[in-house]
């Protein structure tokens, strides 16, 4: 939760947004108290300021300390009640490993900071971590599709890090493409301990349910313990074993835009009607098919809690080899010899001629194809009901018909609805066009009569202005009249005087 700036818990108070975060990180001197972090510096996007990662509830910066030391600072945008309890007992658990005894370096180090960034005046709590190198899964494999020998290694260090879990009664809660790193030497590191179980945290609930296309189904938050991995390992191993012996597999299974290997939410709900799995079980290798069956298992209705992977893969090595053979000789022109037995023998030499590993594997491909379609017919015959009786028949026949009859009715009063709402629009317009015919004849009438007020007003101004001149022009002739019957000096003493 927030604390002041006494360092004190402030109870009920939202978390920062990721904006927040980046507005408070433009200046690190102010808003860290970790002196790696206070003179540090951010790592800049070109135009928005700090740059950050954004997840469900946290955004992720990458700040540098002066020494060159790379970190990674979650700052949390959702406040949980034991938030800090968690973190604090991972790390310990964490921090307290002893790397030689690891099968690789797989832990990274974090460091749960209370007073992690000053936002508005308050303090919250953040994850110090070191940086990690490497890239994703899903690219590391699109990188490498067709190094059979390096995707199984990737697998066998996989078992490894997920035995060196289950040793350690340590689960991660969300194992995914996105959380499994692959570094430069070919080591994997594993990120994100939002959801992790550590023995300090016994009995108490998940934080998270993990990605959809790699949990089973039937997870609930009771799961949370040191075996909740142990589905999802088995996911993500029988994924790489699998593009390691056929490359095909994921050109066939993946989806580019896809949050998975090969396998999906759908194919664990519904394995039955998914041709992944049916892909998967009848494929020609062995080994492969027999590793698909065994997590194909996991599915059961009836199916016990899922068994390490590593005590599996430690039981039978033979089961994976630790590398993809390569193929036989074969007669020119003909498949490999290791789909002997998964098509039938060339007819002639002829038809032998014209064969090629790749139209063979297209042809076991098909099959499976074929049996998957096979398989949901008969899923659907077995569902449907083989003889119905005349009494079943009548009863039908008496629904179907009460059924029509019930439908025939709802038409026609449906369609008398609309007739009569037809006829009611009808006649509004009818109505409407009546009225606005009124108003147009009462407004021609109105405009003709001030029409023919204004022509006599304007032949009354026109009289009166005629008249106006007339009475101008004959007081100018009497005026004339006067100064010659009085002569001018008496016309302006008359005017002056009076007299």
């Amino acid at each position: 939760m927030a604390v002041s700036r006494a360092g004190k818990p402030v109870a009920g108070r939202r978390f920062p947004t990721g904006a927040n975060y980046v507005e408070a990180l433009q200046n690190p001197t102010l808003c860290f108290e970790d002196p790696d972090l206070k003179s540090g510096s951010v790592q800049q996007s070109p135009v928005l300021g700090p740059k950050a990662i954004s997840g469900n509830f946290a955004s992720v910066f990458s700040i540098t300390a002066p020494g060159g030391q790379r970190h990674a600072l979650k700052c949390f945008t959702r406040d949980s009640s034991t938030l800090e309890a968690r973190y604090q007992a991972i790390s310990k658990r964490l921090s307290g490993l002893k790397h030689a005894k690891l099968s690789q370096p797989w832990p990274v180090s974090l460091e749960y900071l209370p007073r992690g960034v000053l936002v508005a005046g308050q303090w919250y709590p953040a994850l110090k971590m070191a940086w990690v190198e490497g890239t994703n899964l899903i690219t590391w494999i699109d990188r490498n599709i067709r190094n059979a020998a390096a995707i199984l290694g990737i697998a066998e260090r996989f078992a490894a890090l997920t035995a060196d879990l289950e040793k350690l009664g340590i689960a991660h809660g969300d194992l995914q493409h996105g959380n499994l790193l692959v570094a430069a030497d070919g080591t994997l590191r594993l990120v994100d301990y939002d959801g992790m179980y550590v023995p300090a945290l016994k009995g108490q609930g998940t934080t998270e349910s993990g990605h959809r296309n790699y949990q089973s189904p039937t997870r609930t938050s009771s799961d949370f313990g040191p075996t909740m991995d142990r589905f999802s390992s088995w996911v993500i191993y029988l994924a790489l074993v699998s593009i390691a012996t056929d490359p095909s597999i994921r050109d066939q299974l993946h989806d580019d835009e896809g949050e998975f290997l090969i396998l999906k939410e759908d194919d664990f709900k519904e394995p039955e009607s998914s041709m992944a799995w049916s892909l998967l079980l009848t494929h020609p290798d062995p080994a492969l098919q027999a590793l698909a069956a065994q997590t194909h298992g996991l599915l059961a209705p009836n199916a016990h809690a899922a068994p390490s992977l590593s005590a599996a893969v430690a039981a039978a090595p033979a089961s994976v080899p630790a590398q993809r053979p390569a193929p036989a000789a074969a007669p020119a022109g003909g498949p490999p010899a290791w789909l002997t037995g998964h098509i039938p023998p060339p007819q002639n030499a002829s038809a032998g001629s014209h064969g090629s590993s790749g139209s063979a594997t297209a042809t076991v491909r098909a099959r499976a194809l074929e049996n998957w379609r096979a398989s949901l017919e008969q899923r659907a015959r077995q569902s449907a009901p083989t003889a119905v009786s005349v009494q079943e028949r009548a009863t039908i026949r008496q629904q179907f018909a009460a059924q029509k009859k019930r439908h025939e009715a709802e038409i026609a009063q449906a369609e008398g609805a609309a007739r009569r709402e037809r006829e009611q629009l009808q006649q509004r317009i009818t109505t409407r066009r009546q009225q606005v015919n009124k108003e147009k004849q009462q407004h021609q009438t109105a405009t003709q009569r001030q029409r023919a007020l204004l022509l006599q007003r304007q032949a009354q101004l026109t009289d009166a202005a005629t008249t106006h001149a007339r009475v101008v022009t004959q007081l100018a002739t009497e005026s004339t009249e006067h100064r010659r019957a009085f002569g001018l000096r008496r016309y302006l003493r008359l005017v002056a005087t009076g007299r």
